[in-house]
């Protein structure tokens, strides 16, 4: 919903929603209508605004290292799937193998980088409230 925010994403996707409404034909039907609206609107925003990635609930994960496990995944699948020469394996094993570290080194840039905005903010913010910084730091153990 946030990319509906940005003025030409929105704009594109009204002009879709439009230009898709203009071709459809008038239904009697209370439940056809109601899916062809349905359908169309969520084609529509497949097209237009895409998919956000959620990967995990771990708030320090990055987009950059979800596309990262999202490759390591693709390639884990590749050496699974179908009969596969001795060599392919060995050479999707070596593929996988620099992409899980490469994937344990961001994970760790990342997380860094998390913890020190967070100490950031909280210095930032005034210490009066005991409150406040009792749910900061479960906030932080909690990661």
């Amino acid at each position: 919903m946030d990319k509906l925010k940005q003025p030409e994403i929105k704009a594109a996707f009204d002009l879709e929603i439009h230009n898709r409404f203009d071709v459809l034909d008038s239904t009697d039907s209370i439940e056809e209508t109601w899916s062809n609206f349905k359908t169309t609107v969520a084609q529509v925003a497949d097209c237009v605004v895409g998919y956000r990635m959620n990967i995990a609930k771990k708030r320090w994960i990055s987009m950059t290292l979800g596309k990262l496990l999202m490759k390591g995944k693709r390639i884990k699948q590749q050496k699974s799937q179908g009969e596969l020469k001795t060599e392919q394996v060995g050479d999707l094993e070596k593929k996988y193998g620099m992409k899980d570290r490469e994937v344990k080194r961001r994970c760790a840039k990342d997380k860094q980088q998390w913890y020190d905005s967070a100490g950031e903010l909280k210095k930032q913010q005034p210490e009066d409230t005991t409150r406040h910084c009792t749910k900061s730091s479960k906030n932080l153990q909690a990661n």
